[in-house]
């Protein structure tokens, strides 16, 4: 499967890491979508909530050096 933002739910945020897997932040389903160079999917990850790991609209997105994601949300 390759990368279809068309239709994906709210593409907000882009980022990058130093692999070059790109993550989306796709606010109206509250998930980060990971991709591979080439525009297949890797993993999807988030749902709506308030505990740990739950997202609320992610929408602004970074990736650190260590490749750990930075998730901004708005409620």
């Amino acid at each position: 499967h390759r990368a279809d933002f068309a239709t994906a739910s709210g593409p907000y945020g882009v980022a990058v890491d130093k692999a070059g897997r790109g993550f989306v932040s796709l606010g109206a389903s509250h998930e980060i979508q990971v991709f591979d160079r080439s525009g297949k999917e890797l993993c999807r990850w988030g749902k709506k909530g308030s505990d740990d790991g739950d997202l609320i609209n992610p929408f602004g997105l970074a990736v650190n050096g260590r490749g750990e994601a930075i998730v901004c949300e708005y409620s």
